[in-house]
């Protein structure tokens, strides 16, 4: 896939002619006009980088859950037996995402957990939602923030 396609290069050339004729009209010097610039070239290219990812996780498995073809209730990571259960949803935008790398982790090793589910930013009047779930999925789950939570402990000391 290719990631800075036409359209995207042309967005980063409007940015980055808007930053310079801004720059002029307030005289910001040229070495902080070209750091924001660089800093949102990064953060256009992260942000397109994000969505092709997105695209890519949600054609592998069309937002569904992952299980088995010949049962829904098994998880296909773990092969066991799911129970339903029914999941909170959360509205509005999270004060903070979940910690790096753990989105990734959770698609491969406990794609079942009973982690919340992201609603949106609007608000609807559904605030649960029936989930087949994977005891195992929790486990490794928990498993995965404990050790997480270690490994990054010593950094806020």
């Amino acid at each position: 896939m290719e990631l800075f396609t036409n359209g995207n290069m042309d967005k980063y050339y409007i940015a980055a002619r808007i930053f310079k004729q801004f720059g002029k009209k307030w005289n910001v010097p040229d070495n902080e006009l070209h750091t924001a610039m660089i800093d949102l070239s990064i953060t256009c290219a992260e942000e397109d980088y994000k969505n092709s990812q997105n695209k890519v996780k949600h054609s592998k498995n069309n937002g569904k859950q992952k299980t088995s073809k010949k049962n829904s209730n098994i998880c296909i990571v773990h092969n066991c037996i799911m129970v339903n259960k029914k999941i909170s949803i959360i509205y509005g935008m999270p004060a903070f995402g979940p910690p790096l790398g753990y989105e990734e982790a959770k698609e491969n090793n406990f794609p079942n957990c009973d982690d919340e589910i992201l609603g949106g930013c609007c608000v609807e009047k559904t605030k649960y939602k029936n989930k087949y779930v994977c005891k195992e999925c929790n486990d490794v789950r928990d498993s995965w923030k404990n050790y997480w939570n270690k490994a990054t402990a010593h950094n806020k000391q």
